[in-house]
């Protein structure tokens, strides 16, 4: 969606930030004399919210990083449905140390989205992965080094990995699981990475380069066994 902002009527919010529903938080970190930052990701849940405002809780793990939640500053918060990641813009309102939760304003405006091709469901399953190539570079030599992970979601487009290691976003893997005791393996590009500071692993999206049909069957079995994460449709 780029740089267009798209306004939700309460009902769309309402969905999106349900009570106790996990989200992910991002801040800005200045790192340099230089003015550099970089970004540091949170999990969270939605502990209340209404119109105006809304309560994050962070679990313990996000103590020592506390002191970047200034009021006034701007977070991003990322939830995801069945059909993509949405990403919000909101301002910290205040923050208790005690507690660990900070007070935002509610998002009311989309500024961001990141469609998927087809539905992901939530799906934990061993993950064994292989680098080939980052962009244009091919890494042969890498050929025997293996990854290992877990998956988050699933759909036929593509797979959420959960791994220790730093995967940059345009390297190239292959991807190997098993889905109802079928072996996959499946070329994909990394699309979107970003570390969770609560456990210092990598939430590595990735998307499936022309999988083959009987591949995409299998995971349309395992996603119509598993159900979809939301119900319904964003009317946006």
């Amino acid at each position: 969606m780029g740089g267009t902002y798209i306004r939700l009527n309460p009902s769309d919010v309402a969905r999106l930030f349900m009570p106790q529903q996990s989200v992910e938080i991002t801040i800005a970190k200045t790192t340099g004399d230089n003015g550099q930052s970089e970004q540091l990701s949170f999990l969270a849940s939605v502990e209340e919210r209404n119109n105006e405002k809304m309560i994050l809780r962070f679990n313990e793990n996000a103590a020592p990083y506390f002191n970047l939640f200034r009021t006034g500053k701007l977070i991003t918060i990322h939830t995801g449905r069945s059909d993509g990641i949405f990403n919000f813009k909101s301002k910290i309102l205040s923050r208790s140390q005690s507690n660990l939760k900070v007070t935002v304003e509610t998002p009311k405006v989309l500024s961001s989205s990141d469609r998927r091709g087809g539905s992901r469901v939530p799906l934990t399953v061993p993950i064994v992965y292989r680098v080939l190539s980052f962009k244009d570079q091919q890494l042969s030599h890498l050929a025997d080094k293996v990854g290992l992970g877990e998956s988050l979601d699933l759909g036929k487009g593509g797979i959420l990995l959960l791994t220790d290691l730093k995967l940059p976003v345009g390297m190239t893997l292959l991807i190997e699981f098993t889905l109802d005791d079928n072996p996959i393996s499946l070329v994909g590009v990394v699309k979107r990475s970003s570390q969770n500071k609560l456990n210092n692993q990598f939430s590595v999206g990735i998307k499936f380069l022309e999988p083959g049909i009987e591949h995409q069957e299998l995971i349309e079995r395992a996603i119509g066994k598993s159900g979809e994460l939301f119900k319904g449709k964003l009317s946006l």
